[in-house]
């Protein structure tokens, strides 16, 4: 998580206690191009506490305007999210439902169907040779010469 926010005034207030402890120091120093350097470091603070100044509110006001952006998105992203699980929750249910239904039975096929057929096609398309369901089987050699015969 973040730390404690940083605020202008509290910045600004110790920038102003550097200054004033400067100012208390730069008549002890003896060295003239000791001083120089001091000076210009001082009006190099004195830049950069006015750029802060100047820039630190627009900073904060785009931080805070894209928290904001931020905070919008995580909430449409957890909306939607809370979606894709009610959709994702429906579907593990619909598919247990069909999973556990039972199988429809069989159609119940008719036992004499092969015969029926057989029948049938030979009364349609057989060479007017027709074996009756009730007819005895004949024997394999006669049953070789009558399927040679249809084709």
């Amino acid at each position: 998580m973040m730390g404690p926010r940083p605020n202008l005034e509290q910045l600004t207030s110790a920038l102003d206690a550097l200054k004033v402890e400067m100012a208390k120091v730069e008549p002890l120093i003896v060295d003239e191009s000791t001083r120089q350097q001091f000076r210009l470091y001082s009006g190099l603070l004195e830049k950069a506490q006015a750029e802060v100044m100047a820039t630190y509110p627009q900073a904060v006001a785009r931080l805070k305007q894209r928290m904001d952006q931020t905070r919008q998105s995580a909430h449409a992203t957890q909306e939607r999210l809370a979606e894709v699980l009610k959709q994702a929750a429906a579907a593990r249910a619909a598919h247990r439902t069909a999973s556990t239904a039972p199988p429809e039975p069989p159609e119940a096929i008719d036992p004499d169907l092969g015969r029926k057929l057989r029948d049938e096609l030979l009364e349609r398309f057989g060479d007017g040779l027709v074996l009756s369901s009730e007819a005895k089987p004949a024997d394999p050699d006669t049953l070789n010469f009558l399927q040679r015969q249809r084709f």
